[in-house]
């Protein structure tokens, strides 16, 4: 399920996927490095019609919401974030956050984190966010460092590609609850 989210206190927000985005879509789903540090395995070249029914999943599947990452500003597209394996029982949710190469390193997955955790402290929906990342993967386990989650290694799983096993982390945020 798409969602929609903006605060005065970022320069960012996250708006529904639209025509205009689809060939950074396109691009970043082309990128076999992306979707390695993405546990994507054996990832197949996509075309617009691939990467527009693959956003069409998205907008449907219940237990996922899904959002472009966007300049405030000047509206660029920066990438995307999505929660995933939502468990509304036990408010638990998987969050992913996958920015273009060219907005790496520049503070936007830190202000993505921070938005997302104000909307859902203010949906009240879940309480506990976690990620998987490769234990390679330096850069995002830094950035889930900074945000305030915990990290630890998982024991037996793992990411494979090409028969080669890659350790995993997970990181793990409790977020406290909004006062209404």
């Amino acid at each position: 399920m798409f969602f929609s989210y903006k605060s005065p206190k970022h320069h960012i927000l996250f708006r529904e996927p639209n025509d205009e985005d689809l060939p950074h879509y396109l691009e970043i789903r082309n990128d076999t490095n992306i979707q390695f540090l993405l546990c994507v395995s054996n990832p197949t070249m996509q075309t617009a019609k691939d990467v527009e029914l693959w956003l069409e999943r998205k907008e449907h599947e219940e237990d996922v919401l899904f959002t472009t990452i966007v300049d405030g500003t000047t509206r660029k597209f920066l990438g995307y974030l999505q929660i995933k394996d939502i468990d509304r029982r036990l408010k638990v949710g998987t969050v992913g956050i996958c920015l273009h190469p060219e907005n790496i390193g520049r503070g936007y997955g830190t202000k993505s984190l921070s938005l997302l955790h104000e909307f859902i402290q203010n949906s009240n929906d879940l309480h506990r966010l976690r990620a998987e990342i490769l234990t390679t993967n330096l850069h995002s386990i830094n950035l889930f460092m900074k945000a305030g989650y915990t990290v630890h290694v998982l024991e037996n799983k793992y990411f494979e590609q090409s028969g080669i096993r890659y350790s995993l982390c997970e990181c793990e945020l409790y977020l406290p609850h909004a006062v209404h």
